[in-house]
């Protein structure tokens, strides 16, 4: 089991000030802040939000992740799929939060999620695998995570998975670990509402840094009241925005609408286009700038009481030289400059309140999804794709990665795919979604079983992608006949799906280290497992999950005569970049002679590393030999190929 603690954050404290600590790893706080400065005041004590759970949250956003990777082959090997880098990823999110730590840690631009709300009804549940057992928590008893007092209160969530400190508890990991993937200009966006908005702040405020914070967005959700609430009719949510470096994140303007164009005109035939009347006169008055004006027809006029002009005399006479005064079309009226519409800002600064008629409503974002759906009520509360939209045009670019860990619907993967249709983008998205099983008796159950679909929600939000990409075409062809490729667009809307295999590959608790590795039993390999194992340990190794898998055929065959498992099997290897994964103790005499033959004399196949895994007693003869023959290769050639065991 890999370690619950943290130890990046202390590596770089151990590199940059080895001086604090002592031979026993023990930091010493009064050097630390004499070093920094003796003035920084150290606090024991701060302003913060502590619950229940609050250090079993942070252990369990440590570690690895313990489940592998698998691909849906049939769906991924399609022709517009096949290079997709848009990813729909089954699973539960932390599990894949974990996954994507290295391969996308800070490659993300934008993060939008909509988790679920802790509602006062108890409605809140996400049936993810946190493990409450008492095993578990035994675990974090016994390394001094928590106290055997929490631990016996953390068992008794159960059934009331609906108090604040199990809320927090789940978001808190989930929320650390996006921290980390998220591009150092890169921003989150959350929804949620009234209920848990307070703590929201406060652990975001922990995990992103209170200077970081953007704004908070209150979305106009619904237009009626109810008139059956005892109190108020609530028709918002909140949006919470933070950032992960303030001073680096950009915020993008909102295009300019029809609406906020309309004034502008072109009475004149003026060369640099269209055109609006600004105020001559500004208040209070400037004594400079109070003067009088003579008009083309002769009238002469001064600035209205207690105001000057907005131009000194001597500005004035130059911008009527160069045609920027318009005086009306009898030049009788009070001056005025002309405000070019090209000159003006493009973009408009997003106000905090979003409305309805502005970004759409809960009833839009339900009707967008009957009409894909055969007008079928599959959610009951989806996000319009208008609202998706308008936060990627404020903080994201055209190559820009999207990532959404509580995906439902799918809306953001709708919303992704639109924007790029329309401004010619080539934005990438990643949707998580846990395959939770629908109701019995809901509506989105009897969809799936009559499309012969699997029950849950992840057969919702792929068909909902599905059905939005080809309604998304037909549109264009309607407008683009001329230009219209449809194979091509197909491939910039097409994704690759992955999931989280149930299959747990704890190995440290099934190995006994001697000086031979020894295992309790064989465990055979079929090739889908090779292939996840490669898709899982290529996130680690720092590839895009979507990076191409090279098969790579060696040259010993083995032929197993009767049974089920008969016929001749040749084995592979596989490289992804100048890695090359060599699964289920493979790494034969034969196979090795076959690699460095290969490296010798193919100056395409450049590797730097070698990944062992298997399980058979053999691996440790293998691994020593491969080592010892790779070391010489590097000493022969110059060469720095390294070898790394994995179980």
């Amino acid at each position: 089991m890999s370690d619950l603690k943290d130890n990046h954050k202390i590596d770089i404290l151990k590199k940059e000030f080895p001086e604090c600590f002592d031979r026993d790893g023990n930091f010493n706080l009064e050097k630390f802040q004499g070093i920094i400065s003796p003035e920084t005041k150290v606090f024991k004590d701060s302003y913060g939000l502590n619950w229940l759970g609050k250090s079993y949250a942070r252990a369990l956003a440590q570690g690895e992740a313990k489940k592998m990777l698998r691909e849906d082959v049939k769906h991924n090997s399609k022709e517009e799929n096949r290079d997709s880098e848009n990813l729909y990823i089954k699973g539960d999110n932390l599990e894949v939060l974990k996954h994507l730590d290295n391969g996308y840690r800070e490659k993300i631009k934008m993060i939008y999620i909509d988790p679920p709300y802790n509602t006062k009804s108890g409605e809140f549940v996400y049936n993810d695998n946190r493990d409450f057992s008492e095993k578990e928590l035994d675990k974090l008893v016994k390394i001094n995570i928590i106290d055997e007092e929490e631990k016996e209160r953390i068992l008794k969530w159960e059934g009331n998975s609906s108090s604040h400190s199990a809320w927090l508890t789940f978001m808190f990991p989930r929320l650390y670990l996006s921290r980390k993937l998220l591009a150092e200009d890169g921003v989150i966006f959350i929804s949620i509402d009234d209920n848990e908005v307070a703590q929201l702040r406060l652990i975001c405020d922990e995990i992103f840094g209170e200077d970081n914070f953007v704004t908070q967005i209150s979305w106009q959700r619904a237009y009626a009241p109810v008139n059956m609430n005892k109190h108020f009719s609530q028709n918002h949510d909140h949006i919470l925005v933070y950032a992960k470096n303030l001073e680096l994140y950009k915020l993008f303007k909102l295009p300019r609408s029809d609406k906020q164009n309309k004034d502008y005109k072109n009475l004149d035939n003026d060369p640099r286009g269209n055109w609006k009347s600004g105020n001559p006169s500004v208040g209070p008055a400037n004594p400079k700038n109070i003067y009088e004006v003579t008009l083309p027809s002769g009238r002469k006029v001064l600035p209205p009481k207690g105001r000057s002009w907005l131009y000194s005399e001597d500005k004035l006479k130059e911008m009527i030289k160069e045609n920027r005064i318009w005086f009306g079309k009898d030049g009788n009226s009070v001056w005025a400059p002309k405000m070019f519409l090209k000159e003006v800002s493009q973009g408009v600064t997003p106000l905090t309140v979003w409305t309805y008629s502005e970004v759409g409503h809960s009833q839009d974002a339900k009707k967008e999804l009957k009409k894909l759906f055969d007008n079928n009520s599959l959610f009951d509360y989806p996000k319009p794709v208008s609202l998706l939209k308008r936060m990627l045009i404020l903080s994201s670019s055209e190559e820009d990665v999207i990532l959404d860990f509580f995906s439902g619907s799918a809306t953001t993967a709708h919303a992704v795919n639109k924007l790029n249709l329309e401004d010619g983008g080539n934005r990438k998205w990643i949707m998580v979604q846990l395959e939770e099983e629908l109701p019995q008796k809901s509506e989105a159950y009897k969809f799936c079983e009559k499309e012969g679909l699997p029950k849950n929600i992840t057969s919702i939000g792929i068909e909902r992608i599905k059905r939005a990409n080809r309604q998304m075409l037909d549109e264009e062809e309607t407008k683009n006949q001329e230009n219209f490729d449809r194979i091509e667009l197909e491939k910039k809307l097409g994704f690759k799906i992955f999931g989280i295999d149930n299959k747990i590959k704890e190995l440290d608790e099934m190995i006994e280290f001697t000086d031979e590795i020894t295992l309790p039993e064989p465990i055979s390999f079929t090739n889908n497992d090779r292939l996840d194992l490669v898709h899982t340990y290529k996130l680690q190794d720092g590839n895009f999950l979507n990076a191409e898998i090279e098969k790579i055929k060696l040259s010993w065959e083995k032929t197993v005569v009767g049974g089920e498992g008969s016929g001749t099997y040749i084995y592979e290897g596989f490289r992804v970049g100048e890695i090359l994964y060599l699964i289920d103790s493979i790494a034969s005499s034969e196979v090795q002679s076959k690699i460095i033959e290969k490296i010798d004399n193919d100056p395409e196949f450049k590797i730097n590393k070698i990944v062992i895994y298997g399980f058979t007693n053999t691996i440790g003869k293998y691994r020593v030999e491969l080592e010892e023959n790779i070391k010489n290769y590097n000493n022969k050639k110059g060469a720095n190929i390294e070898v790394e065991v994995r179980y």
